[in-house]
């Protein structure tokens, strides 16, 4: 976990606070990229939520906790590429309201994130030339362009093995009007 902790905390409950603190039953962490959470006192449960799965995040306060000065945080997570827990409770964390902005402004910049990631493309190109075999052809010939220079730039496509013969043949037929 190379990842700077933006914001730590534990569950705080009326035990917690008689041991003064070894007895915590749950730890969290939030990093730009994950919500961690160890769960357990003798045997230790540990998982972790994308924060670009982040849908919404609420507070919830019972008169008790209120009185500690604490409050349960619930991210809901929901996103087409996300099959995890829908819903996650961080319960009994302290100044639960500033928690809950925070969880809102990096589950925010991580779902953008993500979908700029998945909006770029990228292309391995080995051996200095790739096939496009399967690319469609555009049906509009550029007006401004002289058929015979789009023609010699098809050839210099074709001798660099990146279309193929048949390729060539067709494009050159459509810009010659013999197609």
């Amino acid at each position: 976990m190379s990842e700077e902790a933006i914001w730590e905390g534990e569950r705080t409950t009326l035990t917690s606070m008689a041991s003064k603190g070894k007895l915590i039953r749950e730890r969290y962490r939030l990093t730009s990229e994950y919500l961690y959470f160890d769960a357990g006192i003798l045997s230790t449960k540990a998982e972790q939520i994308p924060t670009w799965a982040f849908r919404d995040v609420d507070v919830r306060q019972s008169i008790k906790q209120r009185a500690m000065g604490v409050g349960d945080v619930i991210v809901k997570c929901q996103h087409d590429d996300y099959t995890g827990r829908k819903v996650v409770e961080v319960e009994g964390v302290k100044d639960p309201k500033t928690v809950r902005d925070i969880m809102l402004q990096i589950g925010q910049k991580a779902r953008l994130t993500y979908q700029q990631r998945s909006q770029t493309s990228y292309m391995n190109v080995s051996g200095g030339s790739v096939p496009l075999t399967n690319v469609p052809q555009a049906n509009v010939v550029d007006k401004a362009e002289d058929p015979y220079e789009r023609i010699a730039k098809l050839k210099q496509l074709l001798d660099g093995g990146a279309i193929t013969q048949d390729e060539f043949e067709a494009q050159k037929a459509r810009l010659l009007g013999s197609d």
